[in-house]
């Protein structure tokens, strides 16, 4: 298959350097050049477990002025470490005074930041937990994080666990808050019945 697609990848590789990464919807097999659709990567540098405030704060600082928009966080070891990490993570990149001079901010309003939670700025804000929990401790955990504005909690329990998903994601619905999974779901089977059983909103990796 990549041999065969070989020819044109020159070709795509500009159009991914133009536009990014865009999504179609499930039923279309063209991609779309909605700004909308476009999902810009993101950066974890700042959001590993086990780092001081300090360290946080540097790479957090030293993300935004690199040009990255959306930034992830690990959770679930401790929910007032969270907390506190998370709070500060929200404030550089909420923060004008932290982005290059240079460097337009993003519209928070616009379409393609619609339903991310962006802050201010325009800058996105990802939770991730690895699985740590079950159901009803996922669902009373990210409650508790709400305050610092998540556009989605990923992995928030075993990744075979489709029901458990969907549970998670009508729990957290009320809040703003979405589900992603994906990294450990190693089959095309999994993927459908997570869509049929509407249990996400992202699929990451």
């Amino acid at each position: 298959m990549l041999k065969a697609r070989e020819g044109g990848k020159q070709e795509r590789e500009a159009r991914v350097k133009e536009v990014g990464y865009v999504r179609a919807p499930l039923n279309q097999r063209l991609i779309s050049d909605n700004i909308r659709d476009r999902y810009p990567a993101y950066i974890t540098s700042a959001g590993w477990l086990g780092y001081s405030d300090e360290k946080v704060a540097h790479l957090t600082k030293e993300a935004v002025q690199s040009g990255w928009t959306h930034f992830k966080m690990k959770v679930g070891a401790s929910l007032e470490d969270d907390l506190r990490r998370g709070r500060m993570i929200r404030r550089i990149i909420d923060d004008p005074n932290n982005y290059p001079a240079d460097k337009p901010l993003r519209d928070p309003n616009s379409p393609e930041l619609k339903g991310r939670n962006a802050g201010p700025t325009g800058a996105v804000l990802m939770i991730d937990a690895n699985q740590v929990w079950d159901v009803d401790e996922a669902i009373k955990y990210v409650t508790a994080l709400e305050e610092i504005r998540p556009w989605f909690i990923e992995e928030p329990t075993a990744p075979d666990d489709i029901l458990g998903h969907a549970a998670v994601r009508r729990a957290l619905a009320p809040y703003g808050i979405g589900v992603a999974t994906g990294e450990h779901a190693h089959n095309r089977m999994t993927f459908k019945q997570l869509f049929q059983a509407e249990a996400v909103d992202c699929c990451a990796d």
